[in-house]
């Protein structure tokens, strides 16, 4: 790895140096040196990240392979029947004042058209007019896209694979209490039922909180929309005035007021300077000013004060802890994490620059110019297009492959950061299913599983019901003898 790190420093400072020293305008080169930052980092505290993200590819080599042909061939196939659908199609001429070019004039053409609707993006929708086009295209999204994405999931399940993994090494050297990295809030049972008893008596006030919260941001809402036709809920016209809105915000802040002053007086200076304290305080503040002021105010100003109630959206944190799950999950990934984020920069920086090369000759006025007119506009296009989304769809020749390469490659490491939150908050789902009380006082097994004998109940309660017949029996001719031989005489009433 030393030597690519070395290679793309060297080819950086070769190319920079020859535009300086000719005088000729010249892309700077030097930002490939971020390159050297994935080294550094695995030196470094984030060096698990760099090696899960290795292991992606080795350990599940064959299995990309596989998926990776069968995508090509599902590729390969959808841009034949493309060409065949769209190949006489008038609509979908791209024409500029230099010349006028059919975009389905063959296979190869196609397949980048192809790639875009497999990406789940579809610039040229509003051009399938046939019959047959336009079940092509649904063939593609319902059928042909989740096949292309095999190798997103390959890498992505790899990925938290590679987190048991190291997780269970770790319980083999530490034992049970390796776990605790995981969810240290949930480690001890005794807490569990803490905080368990805390939000069964957060309820009500969440449910309050909440009504108050979302209200005065939908009046706002409305209010934005008060010149408007689409002032209206569920076909009803809702018209928020400007004293409406401003009794409304001033109501909810009151509210809060009462509880920012109960808060205060119990948790004192801490509270104030907490982040609940802050956010409380900003819940009722704008509101009060502008309660207050609406009359006097100028529109600028006032504007921004009826805009401070989206704020009180925070206050749920109280109740929901979102954010708080959140900066848990960036603690127990922060090596995966950090090392997505210096390759997604990485990416990012190569990628602008390249489609800035490849796109500045564009015969397109609009793509040469206000998308990749710069390397500070290509930086905004290509944010976008490693997200997945491909507004623009007329590159040049150059420009479609190395957006197959982002396509192909570069969307799937760059959205790397999205599972791992993902499957970090399904973690503490089922972390919380597991150590609820509920679930140990309730069993959810199905009544032909519970009531299924255990191995050897059965063979002891056949011979427990043939001893008690036997015992009856023997007991039952017993009395009979008995009464026979003392030939008793029925006694008088």
């Amino acid at each position: 790895m030393c030597n690519i790190y070395m290679v793309l420093e060297v080819l950086a400072l070769a190319l920079t140096f020859k535009g300086i020293l000719t005088g000729k305008s010249h892309v700077d080169l030097l930002w490939l040196f971020v390159a050297r930052s994935m080294e550094m980092l695995e030196r470094s505290g984030a060096g698990l990240g760099v090696k899960r993200m290795k292991h992606m590819v080795t350990d599940d080599g064959k299995l990309l392979l596989v998926a990776g042909v069968m995508g090509l061939v599902i590729w390969l196939v959808m841009s034949g029947f493309y060409f065949v659908a769209n190949r006489s199609n008038c609509q979908i001429i791209w024409e500029t004042d230099e010349f006028k070019w059919q975009r389905f004039t063959s296979i190869p053409s196609s397949m980048w058209y192809v790639m875009i609707n497999l990406l789940k993006e579809h610039p040229l929708a509003e051009f399938h007019e046939t019959l047959l086009s336009r079940t092509l295209v649904c063939v593609c999204c319902i059928f042909a896209m989740p096949l292309f994405a095999l190798p997103s999931s390959i890498l992505q399940c790899s990925l938290f694979d590679a987190d048991q993994k190291d997780d269970a090494e770790e319980v083999a050297r530490a034992g049970d209490a390796a776990h605790t990295r995981r969810m240290t809030y949930q480690a001890d049972a005794a807490q569990l039922l803490e905080l368990q008893a805390e939000s069964q008596q957060k309820i009500r006030p969440g449910f309050a909180t909440a009504i108050l919260v979302i209200g005065s941001i939908l009046a706002y809402f409305y209010y934005t929309a008060r010149d408007t036709d689409h002032a209206t809920f569920f076909t009803v016209p809702v018209h928020v005035s400007k004293t409406t809105l401003a009794y409304i915000d001033g109501t909810v802040a009151i509210c809060f007021l009462c509880e920012y002053a109960s808060r205060m007086s119990v948790g004192g200076g801490s509270y104030i300077t907490s982040g609940y304290g802050l956010v409380d305080l900003l819940a009722w503040l704008p509101g009060l000013l502008h309660l207050c002021t609406y009359e006097s105010m100028g529109e600028h100003h006032h504007e921004i004060l009826c805009a401070a109630c989206v704020l009180r959206i925070f206050k749920l944190e109280r109740y929901l802890h979102s954010f708080r799950d959140m900066l848990d999950i960036v603690k127990e990934n922060g090596g995966i994490l950090t090392a997505t984020l210096v390759l997604s920069m990485f990416l990012w920086m190569f990628f602008s620059t390249m489609l800035f090369l490849t796109e500045k000759h564009n015969p397109d006025d609009e793509m040469n110019d206000e998308v990749y007119g710069s390397v500070m506009r290509s930086l905004w296009s290509e944010i976008i297009n490693l997200h997945g989304e491909w507004p623009w769809a007329d590159y040049t020749p150059m420009g479609k492959a190395v957006g197959t390469v982002i396509g192909l490659f570069s969307i799937m490491l760059f959205c790397i950061p999205i599972g791992i939150f993902g499957e970090g908050f399904m973690e503490r789902v089922r972390a919380d299913r597991e150590l609820s009380t509920e679930d140990d006082d309730f069993d959810r097994r199905p009544w032909q599983e519970c009531c299924r004998p255990e191995p050897g109940m059965r063979q002891k309660a056949v011979e427990r019901s043939t001893t008690c017949c036997m015992r009856t029996f023997i007991r039952t001719s017993i009395g009979l003898l008995r009464c026979s031989s003392a030939r008793c005489e029925p006694a008088p009433w």
